[in-house]
């Protein structure tokens, strides 16, 4: 019985190291593009938990109300500039998203609690600018086919520590 825990345990380290080698690269990466005068001193994988169908769509509504809300703005500066071509076509992605978002909050009414949609990975991690340093964490999520879902937290994680060193 033993023996099984441990190989059990074993394969989960495994898995937990992999996993958090591919988050190392993937976050470094991101920190590149968004703050290059930051540098990473650790980072760390704390948990991961799965999360169902409910959640997952409720995730899915959020990434594209941000969205809409980036698309209003464009929208907004196009009327104000009077840009009309860019105003007709930002008018007519609003119209668009708006449509997707509420086709996607029907879908997190009926979604399942129990079926696991995806995988949330919690991470620590350490970075420095010049002489300061500080230490946040980052949410990532993935779904079932470990298929990054919103990126742009990443960056925004990135954004906000690198404004606050």
């Amino acid at each position: 019985m033993t023996l099984v825990i441990f190989l059990f345990q074993t394969c989960k380290n495994d898995k937990n190291d992999d996993l958090t080698s591919q988050l190392i690269v993937n976050f470094s990466n991101h920190i590149q593009k968004i703050a290059p005068s930051l540098v990473l001193d650790s980072f760390k994988l704390i948990k991961t938990d799965t999360f169902f169908e409910k959640q997952g769509r409720m995730i899915d509504v959020f990434i594209y109300q941000r969205e809409e809300e980036k698309i209003k703005k464009q929208l907004k500066n196009a009327i104000e500039q009077e840009l009309g071509d860019s105003a007709s076509f930002y008018a007519y992605e609003n119209d668009y998203i708006e449509g997707e978002i509420d086709s996607l909050k029907k879908l997190v009414v009926g979604a399942d609690t129990t079926r696991p949609f995806g995988l949330a990975a919690h991470c620590e991690y350490w970075v420095r600018k010049k002489d300061k340093s500080r230490k946040d964490s980052v949410l990532y999520f993935f779904d079932n086919s470990m298929k990054l879902l919103d990126p742009d937290r990443i960056d925004s994680s990135i954004s906000w520590a690198s404004r606050n060193l």
